[in-house]
């Protein structure tokens, strides 16, 4: 049996509903699993969540400061209620990559999730990789390693059950060589409403693929 822990989001009650700081008690057919970004769905991204997400049996298990080897652990004690999870929307690595953990170990690490993800979800789960948004804040001299992993992660895409969705253009400006600073509040990390919006966006194309493909 699956222990409960305390997140952000929950999929009890009415499918895919938000309720903060309470205890996701069943396996969702689509799990956001993650950092900070996905975390604050439940806060800064509540309406594009409810708007985008609220009719299907989804739950969001991010939490905020996660790293790779903390979401590890996580799977490791079974931890999260994944055994009818049959969709995994999945961003991790920004944490790791702030305290400057080599770009190698941070893929490997995500390599090592997606392996128990496949695990311990229903068979033939279907997943997601986000990319790691870059930053704007102090921490701006990690977007060079960043933009190495993302592209590492390109790797484990098989067009099928496992997906990369990049988010660099999306959020970066190449040409001023800055993020786009109107989707991301002023700490220049976290979003806001509008960045939700750009992040489910696109997020959608290939849900509805995998929607389709259940």
């Amino acid at each position: 049996m699956h222990k409960s822990i305390p997140v952000p989001t929950q999929a009890r009650g009415r499918r895919g509903s938000l309720f903060k700081e309470r205890l996701l008690l069943v396996s969702p057919e689509i799990a956001f699993i993650g950092d900070s970004i996905l975390a604050k769905f439940a806060e800064d991204g509540q309406a594009v969540w409810e708007k985008n997400y609220s009719h299907l049996n989804s739950g969001n298990m991010g939490t905020v400061g996660d790293s790779t080897q903390m979401l590890i652990e996580k799977l490791e004690r079974d931890m999260l209620p994944l055994e009818d999870t049959q969709i995994v929307v999945l961003m991790i690595g920004a944490t790791d990559l702030r305290h400057k953990l080599k770009v190698s170990v941070v893929f490997d690490q995500i390599r090592k999730i997606i392996q128990m993800l496949q695990a311990g979800c229903r068979s033939g789960v279907k997943i997601m990789i986000l990319g790691v948004l870059p930053r704007g804040d102090s921490n701006v001299d990690c977007n060079d390693a960043i933009a190495e992993t993302n592209e590492m992660l390109t790797n484990l895409e098989n067009g099928f059950t496992m997906r990369f969705v990049t988010l660099q253009s999306q959020f970066y400006d190449k040409e001023k060589n800055k993020i786009r600073e109107e989707l991301f509040h002023t700490d220049r990390i976290n979003l806001n409403e509008k960045g939700y919006e750009v992040l489910a966006n696109a997020i959608h194309p290939v849900l509805q693929e995998f929607l389709q493909s259940k």
